[in-house]
């Protein structure tokens, strides 16, 4: 058996034998080169199998596998015993295919002649194991979104999370992206890979996307181009970002984002690759842009209630909880790098006289227009609040008592002028302010709002004559 070539009758009949085997066997003599393959092993491995014959594994084999190998055969010829192992090798069709590798010393007089391998085909097991691995991958995924959503500042910053999340799980993809539609135009609110400047700067119209070209506007699942440039004639070419490899990008998997049943947007992948991307892709984006809708609906109702607790309804200014903690931010801040700041107290004059006269909706109606008008004078619009029925607080910044009793001034000037008109019913917008400064009169939210308050009742007195 020294050589299974031979053409002797004893030989030729185990060489039929073992070509009705189904699973690939291979041989090879002492010097560790091969000397036979089966006719399994020649229909598997016929692009390569001829140029193997009185060849080592380091005269074709990648380097890593060659020494796998040889690992291996000095393995089962220093101790008898069979070795396993599994090894990824390339088919006649170009396909990755897993083997489970098992090789035995033959011996003719007690000495060790050759080694016989016998390679049973494991590709769908591993495929199932990998999936399976992935699926637990996607449930930790999943459930670390779900987790990490009270953690996110602002909804980018959970998109991009989800893409650092994903192109882990994607080993196919090396760019990724999450394009927002509004009134019909896609932005790019996340990316990774793509340059910064191109992907915050990004407009396109829907209808002019490759989403909406290989989907023909129905767009209801994921969907694969594996040569993205086959849909270059139906687009323009500013589609395509510059990414930091350089790269035109030559395939894509795009799954859509839906919120309430809408188009919400696109969770996409892109490959420098033609052709990258297979079924196994598509099950896990289908499954995780599922999950992702379901995510993204919890972060919108969260944005909500954050909101609604910061938020007053009426005027959608911020409310007395929300300035309560700016405010002691402001201080603790200027504390430390020495600055200065206003609190403002405002108080708008004769609401009662409103509601009593006119209703509560045409009070409403001048809470709001004094609010708006008071907005277009502040900067620092996040730290206008209103703090009760008629009472608003402001923290103001680069503004002296002077120049702030200016604008005050010019404000009322505008309200003398332009008044508010409710039913037929002309209201005067009138109110009242106090000022306080930091650290002047104060260093705590008690002493600053204190002083404030207490000076706009002052000015509201000195315009009633003490009344």
């Amino acid at each position: 058996m020294a050589d299974l070539n031979n053409n002797t009758l004893e030989e030729a009949f185990l060489k039929r034998i073992y070509d009705e085997i189904p699973m690939p066997i291979f041989y090879k003599d002492i010097k560790l080169c091969y000397k036979y393959f089966n006719k399994a092993y020649l229909q598997c491995f016929e692009n390569v199998a001829k140029n193997m014959l009185n060849k080592t594994s380091d005269d074709f084999a990648d380097q890593k596998n060659a020494k796998l190998y040889y690992q291996t055969d000095i393995a089962a010829i220093n101790t008898g015993e069979v070795q396993c192992f599994k090894t990824k090798i390339i088919n006649k069709n170009q396909e990755e295919v897993w083997y489970d590798v098992y090789k035995k010393p033959i011996y003719e007089d007690n000495s060790v002649i050759g080694i016989v391998g016998i390679m049973k085909d494991v590709t769908q097991e591993v495929i199932q194991t990998k999936k399976a691995e992935q699926m637990e991958k996607m449930k930790d995924y999943i459930l670390e979104i779900s987790n990490s959503l009270m953690e996110k500042k602002n909804i980018v910053e959970l998109f991009e999370f989800i893409l650092d999340k994903t192109l882990n799980l994607m080993e196919n993809a090396n760019f990724g992206s999450f394009l927002e539609l509004e009134n019909g135009i896609l932005r790019i609110k996340a990316s990774k890979g793509y340059l910064d400047k191109d992907a915050k700067s990004f407009e396109l119209p829907l209808k002019e996307s490759y989403q909406w070209a290989k989907s023909k506007g129905n767009i209801k699942k994921t969907m694969i181009i594996n040569d993205i440039h086959d849909l270059s004639s139906l687009m323009d070419e500013n589609v395509f970002l510059k990414n930091n490899k350089g790269q035109p990008i030559r395939s894509t998997i795009s799954a859509p984002v839906f919120v309430d049943n809408t188009l919400f947007g696109f969770l996409s992948f892109d490959s420098v690759k033609n052709n990258t991307y297979g079924i196994k892709d598509y099950e896990i984006l289908e499954y995780l842009r599922k999950q992702i809708n379901i995510a993204i609906t919890n972060y919108k109702l969260y944005e909500k209630t954050i909101y609604i607790s910061e938020h007053d309804t009426l005027t959608g200014l911020k409310n007395r909880r929300y300035f309560e903690d700016l405010l002691v931010k402001n201080i603790e801040r200027a504390k430390t790098n020495d600055e200065q700041f206003l609190v403002i107290s405002f108080d708008l004059d004769g609401l009662k006289k409103i509601n009593d006269s006119l209703g509560h909706l045409a009070g409403d109606e001048l809470i709001r227009y004094f609010s708006k008008n008071l907005l277009k004078m502040i900067k620092e619009k996040e730290s206008l609040s209103r703090t009760g029925g008629d009472e608003f607080l402001a923290i103001i910044k680069e503004e002296t008592k002077e120049s702030f009793n200016g604008k005050m001034e010019a404000l009322r000037l505008f309200f003398m002028e332009d008044a508010l008109i409710v039913n037929s019913h002309k209201i005067e917008c009138n109110f009242s302010f106090g000022v306080s400064s930091f650290p002047e009169d104060g260093e705590t939210y008690d002493l600053l709002v204190g002083k404030a308050d207490d000076r706009m009742y002052m000015n509201k007195k000195e315009k009633t004559g003490g009344r």
